[in-house]
């Protein structure tokens, strides 16, 4: 099993409720931009339900009130079938970000 990484990030933009757009810090004033990030372990219902507009609408208000910059946890080479990084993402004070979706209803676990 391949060890985590786990970068700085800000979240720049959400997809749905189980995907957003992130600038990642990688460190000596290196930033990749523009990052797809897939929130691992999670689905959330398809955008174009009502479902899914709520679970998009939730993860928007989890990087409200100057919370857009996160912890990411992913490990090398890992990518869904859309070219999406897999990734775990932490609020600062430890919050899983994944897991309070599934809390919320918002999303299933897979």
């Amino acid at each position: 099993m391949n060890q985590p990484y786990t970068y700085k990030a800000q979240i720049t933009r959400v997809v749905d409720g189980d995907t957003v757009i992130a600038d990642i810090d990688l460190g000596m004033d290196l930033w990749k931009k523009g990052v797809r990030l897939r929130l691992a372990g999670i689905n959330a219902p398809e955008a174009e339900t009502p479902q899914g507009e709520a679970a998009a609408r939730g993860l928007r208000e989890m990087f409200e009130q100057g919370r857009h910059d996160v912890l990411i946890s992913t490990q090398k080479d890992r990518s869904d079938k859309y070219g999406r990084l897999l990734a775990t993402i932490f609020l600062f004070g430890g919050t899983s970000v994944n897991q309070r979706m599934i809390e919320l209803g918002h999303a299933a676990k897979m």
